[in-house]
């Protein structure tokens, strides 16, 4: 299997996507609170794009914590 370092890596990486989603999905909510008042039309393209930061977020997710388990059997 992988390397533990390559696992740390893996890990490493994970964990920074996951920070980087965690801010745009806090943006998006913010832009999406202040279009429902000022700009209805760019609800749709705003819940989409939340919509794919979370599926990307869990996704992250996914892979951190295999890597954190695939670290702790190594």
């Amino acid at each position: 299997g992988p390397s533990p370092s390559t696992l740390r890596f893996a890990a490493k990486k994970a964990e920074d996507k996951m920070s980087a989603l965690s801010a745009d999905l806090a943006r998006l909510d913010d832009e999406l609170a202040n279009a429902a008042v000022s700009n209805p039309k760019a609800l749709e393209g705003l819940s989409r794009a939340r919509a794919k930061a979370q599926s990307d977020l869990d996704a992250a997710e996914a892979a951190w914590i295999q890597a954190e388990e695939a670290l702790a059997e190594a």
